[in-house]
This record gives C-alpha cells, structure tokens and sequence, in this order.
C-alpha cells in the first residue's frame, strides 16, 4: 500500500514501468516517476480542469486535497471524486462550496441505483459516476433530472462507449480517448 512508504521511496518507483497487453500506447513510458499533487497543480495552474479521487477513506486527506486547491486558486476548476468515501466528499464540499463532487457509489448504484442518484443530489455533489455494465437512461435522465451530471466508467469496448454516448451521459473516463474523438467526428 502507497501509504507504507516515504514520499521519497514513492518517487523513486518507475509508474511507467508495467505492461498491460490490452492497452496500447504510442510511446514507451518506462522511467516515468510520480510527482505529487502540489507538483501537478503547480505545473498546469489554470490550464486544466482536474479531476482528482481519494482513493480510500484517510484522516484528513480531503481537507488537505481542498487546502492544496484553495491555496492555488483552483477549487473551481476541480472534480474531487470517490468511490468508498463519501464522508469525505461531504466535509470536502462543506469546507470548499465551489468544489465539484463527483460520487461513484457503486454498491449503492447495485441495489438501489435511484436511491444513490437521488443521495448525490441531496448531499450537494454536482456529478453521479455510473458503471457501464449497469447505467441506463432512466437512471441518466433521473440525475439531469435533479441536476447532476451522469459520468460513465468501465468503458471496455467502443460498444460500451457508444451505450453511454447513446445514454446522455455527459462523460465517461476511457483509456482510449481516440474512440471518442472519432465517434463524435462522425456526426460532423
């Protein structure tokens, strides 16, 4: 786990170093190394929107993710998004209002898919993250319906790239962005 080594240790590893056979690329990234959120912050600024997720609950993770935004300007032009820790997107979003949530609950989304939708809009957060393999356009046109953007993830293939698309969704988060680019290019 990331958190039983040093930030130094954590440089030195090679992000760029593994291989998934599934995915291509169109250069090498070995010797890639992490940089931390302050590096990244710094060195984009305004140029991006970001989109930044607490991976777990950690005690005071999202309070040090808003104070590193806040600090720079930047609360405005980020998404701080969760999976398991809506706690934390909750006090994120009470010390930051400008600060964009976006909330994926995905055992929720399983059992009670309107209920999650409907639990989103009502702690404030801006954007529901729904599963490819279980969205549909009721559940989209609930979320604009109370004013969320509706987020796709798992996108494995053009097919479920496309279902989203077709859905409403207003994005989706895809390891392969040229598949979207050349979808939209084609209604040109």
């Amino acid at each position: 786990m990331p958190e039983d080594f040093t930030l130094a240790e954590l440089q030195q590893l090679d992000a760029g170093s593994w291989h998934d056979p599934k995915l291509s690329w169109d250069r090498d990234y070995a010797g890639e190394r992490l940089i931390t959120l302050d590096d990244l912050l710094d060195t984009f600024g305004t140029s991006l929107t970001y989109h930044l997720e607490l991976k777990k609950p950690m005690p005071g993770l999202p309070e040090a993710v808003v104070a590193a935004l806040q600090s720079r300007g930047l609360a405005g032009q980020a998404f701080l998004f969760s999976i398991e820790d809506e706690a934390g997107l909750k006090r994120a979003k009470a010390l930051e209002p400008r600060l964009r949530i976006a909330w994926a609950p995905e055992d929720l989304l399983r059992t009670d898919p309107r209920g999650a939708v409907e639990r989103c809009a009502d702690n404030g957060f801006s954007m529901i993250t729904l599963n490819a393999r279980n969205q549909s356009r009721d559940i989209v046109d609930l979320a604009h319906g109370l004013g969320l953007e509706a987020r796709s993830s798992g996108i494995a293939s053009r097919e479920d790239m496309i279902a989203a698309a077709e859905l409403g969704c207003n994005g989706m988060t895809i390891n392969w962005p040229d598949w979207l680019i050349d979808y939209v290019r084609s209604f040109d």
